[in-house]
């Protein structure tokens, strides 16, 4: 008997995947708000980001733009 007549045939689930565009990745952020030109960003995307992390529940980096936000005069 070949593998595939024998009763061990698993099962496959299939798992639907969403994917939503992001406009950066997490180290393009970090690197844009750590270094000098961070002021490429206006205040509007900065409050935007740090409100969209800390909906998320990803305080760490909210703070970091919370802190960028204050630095910058928001």
């Amino acid at each position: 008997m070949g593998e595939s007549e024998g009763g061990n045939q698993e099962k496959r689930k299939v798992i639907n995947i969403t994917t939503f565009p992001v406009p950066l990745s997490i180290e393009e952020i970090k690197q844009t708000i750590f270094s000098n030109n961070s002021a490429k960003y206006t205040k509007d995307q900065i409050i935007t980001q740090a409100f969209k992390f800390h909906s998320e529940g990803n305080i760490t980096e909210a703070k970091k733009y919370y802190q960028l936000c204050i630095k910058q005069g928001c």
